[in-house]
């Protein structure tokens, strides 16, 4: 895909951006780019510039939606050492993985396969930690087939009832 006559993306740019902030500001007058998806985000920026008056407002849309692609990218690995409940605890950290969708962040645990969504990271995990508290109640004592059975063992596992 070509925005005029260059690329939107150069081969030696489709990884991380190792230029000095201040020159990459002084180019684009954009704020230095985390990775490669903000610097296809500065190019059309750059080239609607010129365009029309009154794309202000665009143009400020479009840096956002260049930081949110970057976020999009990120996941990570936590654990959780607690579920923040009266009714269950933790006995040993639970494996979770947290990542962005662009819109929203999701914390899931797919040990369980259970997951909780959320604006931001915390209000994830803690959507999370309520999904493992029903799921262990609701599946407690129900016949299950041998997936369901799988993962209902492994969070028994982990957790147990407050006396």
């Amino acid at each position: 895909m070509r925005l005029d006559d260059r690329p939107l993306l150069d081969e030696d740019e489709a990884g991380f951006i190792e230029a000095p902030a201040e020159e990459w500001q002084a180019q684009t007058g954009l704020a230095a780019p985390l990775n490669a998806a903000e610097v296809v985000a500065a190019r059309v920026v750059e080239a609607l510039r010129p365009t029309r008056v009154g794309l202000g407002a665009l143009l400020v849309k479009l840096e956002r939606l260049c930081r949110a692609a970057a976020l999009a990218a990120e996941s990570r690995n936590v654990v959780i050492a607690s579920l923040l409940s009266d009714r269950l605890e933790l006995t040993t950290p639970l494996p979770v993985h947290v990542e962005w969708d662009g819109h929203q962040c999701i914390a899931s645990s797919r040990d369980v396969g259970v997951f909780g969504v959320g604006e931001d990271e915390n209000t994830a995990l803690d959507d999370l930690r309520l999904a493992l508290v029903e799921f262990y109640f609701d599946l407690k004592d129900e016949p299950v087939g041998d997936r369901l059975g799988r993962r209902r063992t492994f969070l028994s596992s982990v957790v147990r009832e407050k006396g």
